[in-house]
């Protein structure tokens, strides 16, 4: 991560009225992992990661995201109550 600043962004960019942080529960993270490991789907960057997450969790914390727990839900309802979110914003 390694900056304190706020990011500059050029004029006319697009900013998001929210951003969320999906995050679950360990077993589900690895649950999930092992899947992309059998469909052949862990890539570079999976595998360069790995033994950094707490690290990067920790990292992506400090953003002050809105933290959106999907353990236990469907994609659909975690969508679900994403869209929830950024309709209370807007």
């Amino acid at each position: 991560m390694g900056h304190d600043s706020e990011p500059v962004y050029p004029n006319g960019v697009l900013l998001p009225d929210v951003a969320v942080l999906l995050v679950v529960d360990e077993k589900t993270r690895r649950s999930r992992l092992l899947q992309r490991q059998e469909r052949g789907a862990f890539g570079y960057w999976h595998q360069r990661e790995e033994h950094n997450v707490a690290t990067t969790v920790t990292s992506y914390e400090r953003f002050g995201l809105t933290v959106v727990d999907a353990t236990g839900l469907t994609p659909h309802e975690a969508a679900v109550e994403i869209a929830g979110i950024v309709r209370s914003v807007t």
